[in-house]
C-alpha cells in the first residue's frame, strides 16, 4: 500500500512533467512505475534509452533536485521554512518573479517546494486559453 504523501508526490510529479519538466535519468533517481505506482530507486537502466525510461517511470525529484530545477531557471527562493499559522500550517515556500509573489504551503517539505516549482513552470510556460 502506498501512503498518501507518495500518492501526492506522484500526482505532483506527473503535473511537473506536463508543465514541461524533463527528466534526464540518472542512477539513484527515485522513480515510480507508471503502471503500478510502485516507488523505487533507479539502480540499472537495463540498456534502456532515456526516452524509454521516461515511458516506463515517473521521476520523483528529491528536494535538492527540485531546488536545482528552480535555480537552473534563474528562480530565487526568498523563503522556505515552517509556518504554524492556521491559514497555511506547514512548510511555506516563497519566491518572487517579475514583481509577482509565488507561495505554496504543505506539511511535507518536498511537496511544498515541488508545488512552488510547478507554479514557477506555469508562469514560465503559460498555456494558451482555448475558446
Amino acid at each position: 500500500m502506498i501512503n498518501s504523501s507518495y500518492t501526492e508526490l506522484i500526482s505532483l510529479s506527473l503535473a511537473l512533467e506536463k508543465a514541461g519538466l524533463v527528466w534526464h535519468p540518472q542512477i539513484g533517481d527515485e522513480v515510480s512505475e507508471r503502471s503500478q505506482f510502485r516507488i523505487m530507486i533507479l539502480t540499472d537502466n537495463n540498456s534502456l534509452t532515456p526516452s524509454q525510461l521516461r515511458k516506463l517511470f515517473v521521476w520523483l525529484p528529491r528536494m535538492e533536485q527540485i531546488i536545482e530545477q528552480i535555480e537552473a531557471r534563474n528562480g530565487i527562493i526568498t523563503f522556505f521554512g515552517w509556518n504554524s499559522s492556521p491559514a497555511s500550517f506547514g512548510y511555506l515556500a516563497r519566491m518572487e518573479i517579475s514583481g509577482e509573489m509565488i507561495e505554496t504551503s504543505h506539511v511535507d517539505p518536498r511537496l511544498a517546494i515541488g508545488a512552488l516549482l510547478f507554479k514557477f513552470l506555469q508562469m514560465l510556460n503559460p498555456k494558451p486559453v482555448l475558446h
